[in-house]
């Protein structure tokens, strides 16, 4: 009789339990989450419409689905390791993802929990509701693709991202940058320890920034200063920073920001500096030279001035006076005429004719400048090859080569019309 009545007690017990397993499949049919029911083995015994669509799958071959072939191996090895587990016998308690195959090959993410059931104290089956997170999941991978895009962008910039957590005085160093101040790449120091690496002279400048942006006094960070690096030798940086994260009251609680580094830009600037007074020295040395030169020329200018003014008194006073003298003694035609030439020449010599005729821009030779002194004088060319004890031709030859330097070879100017506009 006992038996009897035990009997009864379990399948009672049992059909209470279909009931409200009825009663649970029921209400969350309509539910907008994915409601399944699977065995131990993970073979699926029931599930709901959005279960069903979430999959791609039809209710009649829910039967011939396994969850645990839908998802990666790895996956499956730590959902299984998870129920063999007595200590989490209780099912999926904490929220897993799994990546799983649709009917049509695709795959989607979903966010699962699901409680163990129990019959008799044996595990039997696994009540659990599933959410699609995959435009999640895209989301999260496109925000880390982009992440890393930005890091590789500022490392081939060779950018350093810090952060300083305010009310923890600490500082990080993303990437590389760590290294070369003697921690890990994501690891912290001291606020302290950061501050004692400034270079002396420039710790006021740089405390004095900051401060001024925690006190909301500037939108943001930013100064040149010297750090020193594990190996004890300064780096110049160029250091920008805004504050990330305030509370309600407006207090600083983050300030992020990078570092670049440009020792090299500091060091060619210096030596521009260097470069640019050395050409400024070198352009004050030329002025000088320049101004000491002019005053030679300016010099030399008076000199000749003052030998032409000497030449021409000593011609005026002594030469001319003595030629005076032997034209009133008994000469020759032929010498009268030579003399006459000579007291005319010297006295041209005093005027600008002669000089004129000298001049580089005319360049005429010594024969030709006789010549055009003849010609100027008013002498035919028959007169003045007996006067040189040249032929005619010769003369005319000189003739020639004068109008050439004078640029009346292919005008009808008279040559001495030309000559003596020279002596006004």
């Amino acid at each position: 009789m006992p038996d009897n009545e035990t009997k009864i007690q379990e399948l009672t017990r049992r059909i209470h339990e279909l009931v409200l397993n009825d009663r649970f499949m029921g209400l969350l049919e309509k539910a907008l989450d994915a409601v399944y029911v699977i065995d131990f083995l993970g073979n699926f015994i029931d599930a709901n419409d959005t279960a069903l669509v979430m999959l791609g799958y039809d209710r009649e071959e829910l039967p011939t689905l396994n969850f645990f072939d839908l998802i990666r191996e790895d996956q499956k090895t730590h959902a299984i390791g998870i129920l063999a587990n007595p200590k989490k016998r209780t099912g999926f308690t904490e929220a897993l993802e799994f990546h799983v195959r649709r009917k049509d090959g695709s795959h989607i993410w979903i966010s699962t929990r699901a409680r163990l059931i129990k019959e008799d104290d044996v595990p039997v089956r696994l009540h659990g509701i599933a959410v699609d997170i995959t435009d999640q999941k895209n989301r999260e991978e496109e925000l880390k693709n982009r992440e890393e895009t930005l890091i590789m962008a500022l490392e081939g910039a060779e950018l350093g991202v810090w952060y300083w957590r305010v009310d923890e005085k600490v500082v990080t160093l993303e990437r590389s940058w760590g290294k070369r101040f003697g921690v890990e790449s994501g690891e912290s120091m001291p606020q302290s320890e950061f501050l004692a690496r400034l270079h002396p002279s420039e710790r006021p400048l740089v405390s004095g920034a900051f401060t001024l942006h925690l006190k909301g006094e500037t939108d943001a960070v930013h100064v040149r200063h010297r750090l020193k690096g594990r190996d004890g030798t300064w780096l110049w940086m160029s250091t920008r920073g805004k504050a990330v994260e305030k509370n309600t009251d407006g207090h600083v609680l983050t300030i992020a920001g990078t570092f670049l580094d440009v020792t090299r830009q500091v060091r060619m600037e210096k030596a521009l500096e260097r470069r640019k007074a050395e050409v400024e020295e070198k352009v004050s040395r030329l002025e000088e030279s320049q101004a000491a030169l002019r005053a030679l020329l300016t010099q030399r200018e008076k000199d000749r001035e003052e030998l032409g003014e000497n030449m021409t008194a000593t011609l005026r006073h002594l030469v001319l006076p003595s030629l005076e003298k032997i034209s009133e003694q008994t000469l020759s035609p032929i010498q009268e005429k030579h003399l006459e030439t000579a007291v005319q020449s010297l006295s041209e010599i005093i005027s600008p004719f002669s000089r004129r005729l000298a001049s580089p821009f005319i360049n005429l030779t010594p024969m030709e400048l006789k010549v055009a002194e003849f010609i100027r004088q008013g002498l035919t060319s028959k007169e003045m090859a007996a006067m040189l004890h040249l032929s005619k031709g010769t003369i005319d030859f000189h003739r020639n080569n004068i109008r050439k330097k004078l640029g009346l070879n292919n005008s009808g100017a008279n040559l001495r019309t030309q000559l003596l506009s020279l002596t006004r």
